[in-house]
């Protein structure tokens, strides 16, 4: 699927990050009375974007490749927001007492 750009230069093709980041992102910042810095600056839209995804319960291999990951990145986008992640646990317990028809709660205080 092909779908327009939301932000492009002034030829109307995509923007060039770096330019981007010198020419617009990092003035607003100075601007604001903001640091320009890696961790409160430009890369922190990136990982805004990432954890707000994940932590809503988008797919790892969705967030992976939008990020621009090759095929072996998940695994490092997992060791870096795998803590904005919903609980395993408590989503297991959800997935599991809708298949059982809400009878989860029942089996799971049954005990052993």
């Amino acid at each position: 699927m092909t779908v327009p750009l939301v932000f492009t230069n002034t030829a109307g093709g995509p923007l060039n990050r770096g330019s981007w980041n010198d020419r617009a992102w990092k003035p607003a910042l100075r601007a604001a009375g903001l640091s320009a810095t890696r961790d409160e600056g430009y890369h922190m839209l990136r990982h805004l974007y990432a954890s707000t995804l994940l932590s809503d319960g988008v797919s790892v291999a969705a967030v992976a490749s939008w990020l621009g990951y090759s095929d072996g990145g998940a695994l490092l986008l997992l060791r870096t927001y795998a803590h904005v992640m919903p609980s395993d646990a408590e989503r297991a317990r959800t997935v599991l007492d809708a298949a059982l028809g809400g009878r989860w709660d029942r089996l799971e205080s049954a005990g052993p």
